[in-house]
């Protein structure tokens, strides 16, 4: 028996693990449809998606974004509290994808878009063509699709080091 991970961080789990320590373990990354996922003129995806063309979007989301603690999203709020004490309101706004608008709104001061689910790669790819900043505050990931499709879409992800991201980005790179 092999046992394939997505990511060099799950192999090595898995090579010290009690129960595949001893097997051949490989990697096989996830592929992302390159032919979707590209690089989309940033006005155009803006105007597509009713997105403001003069601010800067940070993009955040995932599957159950702001309901699982794994993805960070408690950690997204904070990081938003601390760039509102260094930027005007004016200054950017926030694309939140996965989970629709709280009932109680936080404390943050800049304008937020909530595009709940998305159910298709080419407006996923739109969205991330729209952003300046995709952020993925995960504390626990293996090989995100997330990173890697905005990385295919040309923009810039920051993220903690934690599981697989570290394939993913280099540090201010």
């Amino acid at each position: 028996m092999t046992i394939v991970t997505p990511s060099h961080w799950l192999a090595e789990s898995a090579r010290s693990s009690s129960l595949f320590h001893g097997w051949q373990v490989k990697v096989i990354p996830n592929g992302i449809d390159t032919q979707c996922f590209q690089p989309i003129d940033k006005n155009n995806a803006r105007e597509i998606l009713s997105l403001p063309k003069d601010k800067k979007l940070i993009l955040f989301g995932a599957i159950k974004a702001s309901s699982d603690q794994n993805k960070g999203g408690h950690l997204f709020k904070e990081m938003l509290r601390h760039l509102s004490q260094k930027y005007r309101q004016n200054d950017c706004e926030i694309i939140i994808f996965g989970t629709s608008k709280p009932s109680k709104e936080s404390q943050v001061i800049f304008k937020t878009h909530y595009m709940v689910h998305l159910y298709d790669d080419i407006t996923l790819a739109l969205l991330y063509s729209a952003a300046d900043l995709f952020v993925c505050p995960s504390l626990l990931e293996n090989l995100p699709n997330t990173i890697m499709e905005s990385l295919a879409c040309g923009t810039p992800v920051v993220a903690f080091h934690a599981g697989g991201i570290p394939e993913l980005i280099e540090h201010c790179k």
